[in-house]
């Protein structure tokens, strides 16, 4: 007989075996309780929360025969059919291998059908943000005015890419992220019944690495009990997933906190040199300020944090003087490194640079409140000069400004005259008034 992975062994068959996830189970339950189903649903969320198996299980309970109190019986032949993908009035489909406008016309053509032995022929596409523009715009009549009998479950882990053509005619349900506390939860049962004995401390690094995926943490979880045979411990999952322990990352983190940016570089490179990725540093260094700042912001509410440290931490010991202006300046240069890590062929450089801004963060003051500080400079000045205690200073009894004087103006040397021509002499000229007449002229030369 073939192995059957963890993860789909302990897949959910039932509503009630879905994890974290009750705002959706709730609705979906009423809405088949009270006969208003929808013809689309849009089921949007990260990897590994159950998208794909909550629109199975819904899949089921529409078509049971046996369902009771609107759960699936898991027994029948249709149920059967449905969690092996082998029904053939549930079809599923991956998005980003069937997604051009050929695939929607098929898809469109076949809705015509109607179901072969169930009440509802229901359509599960995985990842239909992968469709095309062409593909979605095929979609758009026959998703706007289905059939009675055809229901569509749309699964998508970046709804922002699908156009709001779309999203207008479904209803949205958001996945969220399973809690640490569900995660170790299921991951408990799991290696119970699997009869492995796992560390209470391994089982929250296994869930804090999973980051909300309940799919990763299982499948780490059969990683480990693979690795060894015996009792799962921390140092386990430190060595399989490579983690950081949360005492070094104190050590650093102390170090930035004392100013000492020497110390801080050697640690980092201490640890990247052991064989951790320098994203993975990255992301668990900002989970661990993140908890920094949690528990100094609120001391009174342990829940909230992810483990890496406890609320006395941050008023003890080598954190005790990182205040909530560093902590998220620290956090600003973290997240400033996370693009420039991608990129850079060393991989580690940004990190690097951002640890060195990071131990001179106590260095680079609160705009506001410098500026509250000075405000309170100024009226402390101006309430003790109107009280006499600062004296006054007088306009009269200060020296007076020493006067400009304008530089002597030099006037520039007389140009030379230029010599007179001697004096010609002139023509007579004729009296005004008097004619000019030829006769005139004869008589004086006659004289």
């Amino acid at each position: 007989m073939d192995y059957k992975v963890l993860a789909r062994r302990y897949r959910p068959a039932r509503f009630s075996d879905v994890v974290g996830q009750e705002h959706v189970v709730r609705t979906l339950v009423n809405a088949i309780k009270a006969g208003r189903i929808a013809h689309a649903y849009l089921f949007a969320g990260s990897r590994g929360v159950g998208k794909t198996s909550t629109a199975r299980i819904f899949a089921k309970a529409l078509n049971c025969p046996n369902k009771t109190d609107y759960e699936p019986c898991c027994e029948c032949d249709v149920c059967r059919a449905i969690s092996e993908g082998e029904d053939m009035d549930v079809i599923e489909m991956d998005g980003a291998s069937n997604r051009g406008i050929d695939d929607i016309r098929n898809l469109r053509e076949n809705v015509a059908f109607r179901p072969a032995r169930s009440p509802y022929k229901i359509y599960i596409i995985d990842e239909v943000h992968m469709l095309t523009r062409e593909a979605f715009n095929a979609l758009l009549k026959t998703l706007e005015e289905p059939p009675d009998y055809v229901k569509f479950v749309f699964c998508t882990t970046e709804p922002e890419k699908i156009p709001a053509t779309i999203l207008s005619r479904c209803q949205r349900f958001d996945f969220h992220r399973l809690s640490l506390k569900d995660i170790t939860g299921q991951l408990e049962r799991i290696a119970r019944r699997e009869g492995f004995e796992v560390d209470d401390e391994a089982l929250a690094a296994i869930a804090r690495h999973a980051r909300g995926g309940l799919r990763d943490s299982i499948s780490l979880l059969e990683q480990l009990l693979s690795f060894t045979a015996e009792r799962v411990t921390l140092a386990d999952v430190k060595l399989v997933v490579g983690a950081v322990s949360p005492e070094r990352l104190k050590e650093l983190v102390g170090a930035c906190a004392r100013g000492d940016a020497g110390t801080a570089v050697k640690v980092l490179n201490e640890v990247l040199d052991s064989g951790r990725d320098s994203l993975e540093m990255l992301e668990q260094l900002t989970a661990f300020l993140r908890d920094c700042l949690v528990a100094r912001e609120a001391p009174g509410s342990p829940e909230l944090l992810e483990g890496w440290i406890t609320p006395e931490d941050v008023f003890e010991g080598e954190l005790k003087g990182l205040s909530v202006t560093s902590l998220l300046l620290m956090l600003n240069y973290l997240y400033w490194a996370r693009p420039f890590l991608k990129e850079d062929s060393s991989g580690r450089i940004p990190l690097e640079i951002a640890v060195v801004r990071m131990a001179h963060a106590a260095e680079i003051q609160d705009i506001p409140a410098l500026l509250k500080a000075l405000g309170r400079t100024g009226t402390a000045v101006l309430k003790a000069e109107r009280s006499g205690e600062l004296p006054r200073i007088d306009a009269r009894e200060t020296a007076p400004l020493p006067k400009k004087t304008a530089p002597e103006r030099v006037e520039p040397a007389a140009a030379a005259t230029p010599p007179k021509a001697k004096d010609e002499p002139k023509r007579a000229e004729a009296p005004r008034g008097e004619e000019r007449s030829p006769e005139a002229g004869r008589e004086r030369r006659l004289a």
